[in-house]
């Protein structure tokens, strides 16, 4: 975890905490060299300085890039494999990637099963992948990647969607973290991994819940947000980050879209899990909405309940 200066001359200074954050040492970075990808650089590198990770820059070469006839196949397979390996080589020796270990990986196959054994093999904690299915994430390559990632990995997946910018500086900056949740529900994991940004990047919280309601229950709902949130969160976080929270009406997601919009969110958190009900964050039309609308990236995670 990245160190900060703490004032000890001031008696009523909180300490940062340290205990039941995250510890990112493996961050596996999904590309297939298309401009989305480009765009989530700065970010994984700001990452792997922040918690002192090494990033594995990875392709997959699927059969679907080539004929199955040979002998041309076996032609274009070859010049396909070294044009990927002198991509990754670039990668691995821009700008982006000097400060922090890396390695880059290079494999064979249908890129959902081979992504998921590199993440395996490689005990990686977090997935990074650019996403550019503007209707949906089956549309294009990295599209139904991610949508297989987030249905599978059993770490969370940070997306980059078409809408989100090329980062302004090449430092990448947090300062607002929003984390989508329902009740009566709460994910440890996604609250670990939204506590964790705010503390790491000294940013804002915001805990929102999207529901149709009155003004009246809106009230009662927020009430109900805030204390049960209050009652998971560690004392010594809590002394370091006291979130906002908020209770938007409307559809899940596109409350969620116009909330991280109007308050400017520079990362969206959300657990996913099976379940029943419209309020739920299944994968479906409300993630695939966030996932490809959104102009921050969006790190979900798989929730255990």
């Amino acid at each position: 975890m990245a160190k900060q200066t703490v004032d000890h001359g001031a008696a009523t200074a909180p300490r940062q905490p340290v205990a039941g954050l995250i510890n990112l040492k493996n961050i596996l970075f999904a590309t297939d060299f298309s401009s989305c990808s480009q765009t989530v650089q700065a970010r994984i590198a700001s990452l792997a300085r922040r918690y002192e990770a090494k990033v594995l820059i990875a392709h997959v070469v699927s059969p679907r890039h080539y004929p199955p006839i040979p002998p041309e196949a076996e032609v274009l397979q070859e010049r396909t494999w070294r044009d990927s390996r002198r991509h990754l080589e670039e990668i691995a020796k821009s700008k982006e990637m000097m400060d922090f270990p890396h390695e880059v990986l290079l494999g064979h196959g249908e890129v959902d099963k081979v992504l998921l054994e590199m993440i395996q093999a490689h005990d990686i904690d977090l997935v990074v992948v650019g996403t550019h299915g503007r209707r949906g994430l089956s549309r294009l390559a990295l599209g139904s990647v991610a949508e297989g990632l987030i249905r599978n990995s059993p770490c969370p997946v940070l997306t980059c969607g078409p809408h989100v910018p090329d980062s302004e500086s090449p430092e990448f900056q947090i300062h607002h973290v929003l984390l989508a949740t329902d009740l009566p529900g709460i994910s440890p994991a996604a609250l670990s991994y939204a506590l964790s940004f705010a503390v790491e990047f000294s940013a804002r919280l915001t805990v929102l819940h999207v529901a149709p309601v009155s003004l009246l229950n809106r009230r009662q709902l927020q009430e109900d947000l805030q204390t049960r949130f209050r009652a998971v969160i560690p004392e010594d976080v809590a002394a370091w980050c006291e979130p906002e929270y908020v209770v938007e009406p409307g559809d899940p997601a596109g409350g969620i879209l116009r909330v991280a919009d109007n308050r400017q969110a520079d990362v969206l958190v959300q657990s996913v899990r099976r379940a029943r009900g419209w309020t739920s964050f299944h994968i479906g039309n409300i993630l695939s909405t966030v996932l490809t609308q959104a102009k921050c990236p969006v790190l979900t995670v798989r929730s255990v309940q």
